[in-house]
Formats: C-alpha cells, structure tokens, sequence
C-alpha cells in the first residue's frame, strides 16, 4: 500500500515525488475545500496570535494568556467529551462511548504547561509540581506512558490495542520535566525526563514513535521523524511533531543531554525539508496522509481551522530557536491567507 499511495500522489501531484519543491497548485475542488476553511477560520473569531519567543524554562506558547484546562461538561475536540478533575487536582479525560474518567498523559502535560506558564506570571507552581509528580507515577518503567482507553486514527480500519503509546506524551512531558527540574533541582525529574527520552528515541520496530521520512520518498529514509500517532503507513501530524521538538529543545537547554540535541537538530532539518508539503494554496494541513495514505484520504488534506492557527503559532515557536527561514515565511504565508483584508 505504500508504494501505491506515494506513486498515487505523485500522479497526482507530480512535485510531491520529491522533497525541496515549492508549495502544490491544487485541482479546482481542493480549492474550494481549502476556501471553505479559510472561512471557518474567519467565522470562529479566534484569538490573535502572539509573537513567541521560546525558552526552555519560560512560559510555553501561548498557555500563560489562554490558562489550563478547566471542567467542562461537553463535548471537546479530539473525540474528548468532558474533562473532570480528580480529588488529586489532576484532569481525567470522559470520553464518547467508553464508560469511566480516564488518565491521558498529553492532557495533565498541557495542564502542567498552563499552570507553569501561569505561575510564572504571579499563580501558584503547587498544581504544576502536583501533575509533574502524577506523570512520574503513571510512567512505565520503560519510560512511556501507556493509553487504556479505545482510539481509532482516521487513517487505520481497526481501533490501537491496549496500552499504546504516543510520541506527543513522550516529547510533552520533556518540556515538562526540564522545567520541574529547572525549578527544583529534583533529581526524579531528571530520571523521569531521562527515561521518557530514552522511549522516545526508539525506533517503531522497538515499540517507539520514532520513524523516517521514507514513507514520503525512499531518498529520505535517512531523516528522522517522531510521530504522534502510530500508523502504517507514516502519516507525519505536523503539530505533535513540532511539539517533540520542542520538547527535545528544552530537554537539551536545561540538561545539556547530546542525544536530545541531535535528535532536536536532526527533527528540524527534517521539517526544513518538507513543511512546504503542509501549505496547500495557503492553508495548512493536520498531516501529509494526503501524499503517504491515498486509499485513507482520497488524496483530500485534512484540514480544520483551530489547527491552523495551532501550526501558525508552532511554527512561529520554533522558528524562535532554530531560526530556518521558511518556517517564519510559511507561517507568516499561512497567517496573511487568513486575514480579513486578504487581496
């Protein structure tokens, strides 16, 4: 199915078969899908972004202005569909269909993230160390963290097994645990953040998130990518993938570890190569399933407008540290695309 799809998309899309090519003139109905998302955009009113400058002990992205998550009883994105808090003050995920409150690593990392970036501003770090502390007690002893509720990837005919894994907990929780331990000088956090490394770094044949870039073209199987998301074939999410490697940056900055520099380093010459492929006439897209997983997608980018402001503000954050031109020209591109007085 691989070869297929890649040989599908490059019909297609003749400059996909390679990297380093500019930005794809779509067929005239992508264009129109793409149009209608750049409304949703317009039409959701959401909030301005800001200019980012990263630290790998300051405030993450723009979590100090938007706060933690809160209670909610409806339904959210991601197929979430409550957030309650347990009597430990950490948020539990409800989802659709599956009975019980369930731990996900990703939400009590971007809790631990909000509440750092609010005390930083004056707020109390009690929460941020208290969900730091849970992470260390739900990691494995190989340092993941373990999923025990029903997933399905849009890509994937059948939901994950029990007990799978995400890239984007491993890479969270670096950027978490640095700054635990900038804050403490703990050494479990150190450990914890050590382990979670040492996860993330394995390859997908050894039970990790790390892949290549070879399910894009054979000529880049030499580059590196850390998935979010677990499929076959790759399907490259471009926001868990930016915030690995800011997690890596920050792993790197404050505890000087060579592995997590390289691997930051070689993560960024690797989106240099092809985040041109997530600009479709403007616009970003979620992931590159469009190219990699045409029987899955029809060729059709995943799109949604909360997202691209996501990638806007990323990209943005990640410019601030490796300094690659093209991801301040294409976020600056995907941010005019959208704006009100667009020509």
């Amino acid at each position: 199915m691989r070869i297929y799809s890649i040989l599908l998309a490059a019909a297609l899309f003749p400059s996909l078969a390679i990297a380093g090519v500019p930005a794809q003139k779509l067929p005239p109905d992508i264009q129109a899908i793409v149009e209608k998302y750049r409304q949703d955009y317009r039409n959701a009113k959401l909030s301005p972004i800001p200019d980012i400058t990263h630290t790998a002990t300051g405030e993450f992205i723009d979590y100090g202005i938007i706060g933690p998550i809160k209670e909610t009883p409806g339904p959210l994105v991601f197929d979430q569909t409550a957030v309650k808090f347990d009597a430990d003050g950490i948020p539990l995920v409800k989802r659709r269909f599956i009975d019980g409150l369930h731990f996900n690593p990703v939400t009590v990392e971007q809790f631990a993230l909000a509440v750092y970036s609010r005390y930083l501003r004056g707020g109390d770090k009690a929460p941020f160390l208290n969900a730091a502390d849970r992470l260390i007690r739900e990691q494995k002893e190989d340092g993941s963290w373990r999923y025990h509720f029903e997933f399905r990837h849009y890509t994937m005919p059948k939901p994950y097994p029990d007990g799978w894994v995400s890239g984007l907990a491993q890479g969270h929780s670096l950027s978490v645990f640095a700054r635990a331990h900038h804050l403490t000088n703990d050494r479990r956090y150190l450990d914890a953040g050590s382990r979670a490394l040492s996860f993330l770094l394995r390859t997908q044949d050894e039970g990790g998130p790390r892949s290549t870039l070879g399910d894009l073209s054979p000529d880049l199987s030499g580059n590196v990518f850390f998935e979010e998301y677990i499929t076959d074939p790759d399907v490259y999410t471009l926001n868990g993938y930016i915030f690995i490697l800011l997690g890596l940056y920050d792993w790197w900055k404050v505890t000087g570890s060579d592995e997590a520099k390289q691997a930051f380093e070689g993560g960024v010459d690797s989106l240099n190569k092809t985040v041109h492929l997530y600009d479709i006439e403007g616009f970003s897209t979620y992931d590159l399933a469009y190219i990699t997983n045409t029987d899955a997608t029809n060729g059709v980018p995943h799109m949604d407008a909360r997202y691209h402001r996501l990638h806007i503000l990323l990209l943005r954050t990640l410019h601030s540290i490796a300094g690659v031109p093209a991801f301040k020209e294409i976020s600056d591109r995907w941010e005019r695309s959208v704006s009100e007085d667009r020509d």
